[in-house]
């Protein structure tokens, strides 16, 4: 009994870190946008870039979809963390599914479209992060 209580902290811990570091992550990039719009352009290029930061970026967000999804039944919004976690764990699942060229391609195609909006983005990002905290 006493290993399954540890082992369900620990996991409450791992969840905890999870959407610490993404909170973190989004006020960065928030920052970067509003401050160093082209440092930010640049850096959202480079995304499917390869296979490997093909892989990166789903492991990420996986990981980010799975905590929120796992902590929603405990937070203020329930039903809004499992949405935005079963969003990202599904387009993960699309993008595993899908070579990582045609990741490039469909980046090259409408990530230069999104990035004429980088400085409200990058508002965005912070109040995502706010909301985050309310719902947490």
């Amino acid at each position: 009994m006493r290993l399954r209580i540890e082992g369900s902290r620990m996991l409450s811990m791992l969840i905890a870190g999870v959407i610490l570091l993404t909170g973190a992550f989004l006020i960065g990039l928030g920052t970067i946008c509003l401050i160093r719009p082209v440092l930010a352009e640049r850096f959202l290029m480079s995304f499917a870039s390869s296979a490997t930061l093909h892989l990166v970026e789903l492991a990420a967000r996986v990981f980010v979809g799975g905590a929120l999804f796992m902590h929603a039944p405990s937070s203020a919004y329930p039903v809004a963390l499992s949405i935005a976690g079963m969003v990202l764990l599904g387009t993960s699942a699309i993008l595993l599914f899908a070579p990582w060229r045609w990741h490039r391609r469909f980046a090259l195609k409408t990530v230069p479209i999104a990035l004429r909006f980088t400085r409200p983005m990058g508002a965005i990002a912070i109040v995502m992060v706010v909301l985050l905290g309310v719902a947490y």
